[in-house]
């Protein structure tokens, strides 16, 4: 029921975001509506920035465990940044006409300053996000809601994977558009890994339609991100670079439609890899040993420390985990004595 009202939410806010960027003509209308909003609904924006659903929901069960020491934190230490901000630094940044915190480290310190400091705080806000979406247990959850919701079934993978490419294609355009490339790498791949997981998608397969999906959102009108800041740098109205992208926009879809519909189009290239490093483990020094490089390029390894086996094949003569070697090896250190004999 939360996932569906969630899902809702995210529905009604994308249909608002295409309704507003009819209005959008420059980066400044894209990321602070043009300086035009009206006071009510700057207050109500930075009212839930600062307190989201973190701090309604988390800070009633902070309180019962540590009193009111223990949320002087959040949400009185943020209220009090919002004053202090406001009375000391709000007027000097709004006559300076910047959209973004980094604007001021560039005309403070310098363009690599800016760029610094703006990878420092995406990385920073994507990697708690990414903890945060880990320690909840949301990708499985969202795996069990993806079974039942298009009835498909892991234990025949092969045969419901063309649902779950289907799904994961639309999934990736909207994250798209709705995040930067560092927050969608960081965010949304620990939530895509265990359902690529479960239905056998290549990782070459799935990289490359990753990066496919990215781009095409990223210049897919009305909203991709590259659009605005193409507009902003050669000072061209967001409406020509529309008309401008929509040939190349052509040629992704087509492109991103042969790689759905040919695989090998993005595996080929490591085929020969991959038998090499079977090679390798089955001549290796000492006897056979189980090829965990081939496997880590074969399937996606939850856990790259210890890859697992990937085939049928594989899986049968190295077992589930693909230590089997230690029964090999046992075996064959019983038998050497008897033949020495």
């Amino acid at each position: 029921m939360l996932l569906t009202l969630v899902i809702a939410y995210l529905l009604v806010t994308i249909a608002i975001g295409l309704w507003a960027a009819r209005r959008v003509k420059s980066s400044a209308d894209y990321a602070i509506a043009g300086r035009h909003l009206p006071l009510v609904m700057i207050v109500t924006t930075t009212f839930a920035t600062w307190f989201g659903s973190e701090t309604v929901l988390g800070i009633p069960a902070k309180f019962v465990e540590g009193g009111l020491n223990g949320v002087v934190e959040d949400p009185f230490g943020a209220g009090t940044c919002l004053i202090l901000v406001g009375l000391f630094f709000a007027g000097r940044l709004y006559r300076m006409t910047l959209l973004t915190i980094s604007d001021y480290y560039r005309e403070r310190y310098g363009r690599t300053v800016e760029v610094v400091c703006s990878l420092i705080i995406i990385l920073a806000m994507a990697t708690a996000m990414t903890n945060y979406i880990i320690q909840q247990g949301i990708p499985q959850q969202i795996l069990d809601w993806f079974i039942k919701a298009l009835n498909v079934s892991p234990q025949h993978p092969e045969l419901e994977k063309w649902k779950f490419i289907l799904a994961l294609n639309v999934f990736l355009f909207i994250v798209g558009m709705l995040m930067d490339g560092f927050s969608t790498i960081l965010v949304g791949l620990p939530l895509l890994l265990p359902l690529a997981a479960a239905f056998h998608i290549h990782p070459f397969h799935l990289a490359v339609m990753f990066l496919l999906n990215m781009e095409l959102a990223y210049i897919m009108p009305p909203a991709g991100l590259n659009l605005f800041i193409s507009s902003f740098r050669f000072n061209q109205p967001v409406a020509k670079v529309y008309r401008v992208v929509i040939p190349y926009v052509i040629l992704l879809h087509i492109g991103l439609i042969a790689l759905i519909v040919f695989p090998k189009l993005s595996t080929f290239s490591v085929e020969k890899v991959i038998e090499k490093k079977r090679q390798d483990a089955a001549s290796a020094k000492g006897g056979e040993r189980p090829p965990t490089e081939a496997w880590a390029l074969e399937c996606i390894q939850m856990d790259r420390a210890h890859p697992h086996p990937c085939s049928t094949e594989d899986v049968a003569k190295w077992g589930e985990d693909g230590t089997g070697i230690k029964e090999v090896a046992a075996a064959e250190s019983e038998t050497a004595p008897k033949r020495s004999a």
